[in-house]
């Protein structure tokens, strides 16, 4: 698992790579709370950094040959999918193995505030809670954590939302992935 590491304050993460395209991305809500919580803020970045990279590398279709070098943060990643529910779980488990639950009950659910409630809200807080659960379980590495959760996607641990033929969305388990145009 790539992993981006801070250790600062406000001038030192507002430096960061990425940061200010995170930010602007937020909720009003999420810009606030990263306002009042400089030093949570700045792990919470590098969290949701490190989930999504790892996504992109466990998921994405990218197959390049071993002298190409792709940037997995331009690959897709798409509301719905396998790729999308393990992000969630393995940011959540992360922001509660550096922050406490607490904090990262507080972080999953500022991002879900003002998102319309449909089937993409409702995959995204349960798998949010699935990786705070982990994140409380697992006292091992984030190479470890981001290995289990993995497997716990691999093996329907967690949820998707799959569109049907009729443009009517469901929620399933995410070893019920096909026609996924992330696989």
């Amino acid at each position: 698992m790539p992993t981006t590491t801070w250790s600062g304050g406000p001038s030192d993460i507002t430096n960061m790579p990425g940061f200010t395209q995170w930010f602007n991305n937020l909720t009003p809500t999420e810009k606030t709370w990263v306002q009042n919580n400089w030093t949570a803020a700045g792990k919470a970045f590098v969290n949701y950094l490190n989930a999504e990279t790892t996504s992109r590398l466990y998921y994405s279709k990218a197959n390049p040959s071993k002298s190409e070098i792709i940037n997995p943060l331009l690959l897709p990643d798409k509301d719905g999918t396998n790729q999308n529910a393990f992000k969630h779980v393995l940011a959540a488990a992360l922001h509660t193995k550096y922050l406490g639950s607490p904090t990262a009950w507080t972080i999953v659910s500022n991002h879900e505030l003002g998102t319309p409630e449909n089937l993409f809200k409702q995959m995204d807080i349960a798998n949010n809670g699935i990786g705070i659960n982990i994140g409380n379980e697992c006292s091992c590495s984030e190479s470890e954590i981001a290995t289990a959760v993995k497997k716990l996607v691999d093996k329907g641990g967690a949820y998707r939302a799959v569109i049907n033929n009729i443009n009517t969305p469901t929620l399933q388990r995410t070893n019920k992935a096909t026609n996924d145009e992330n696989y």
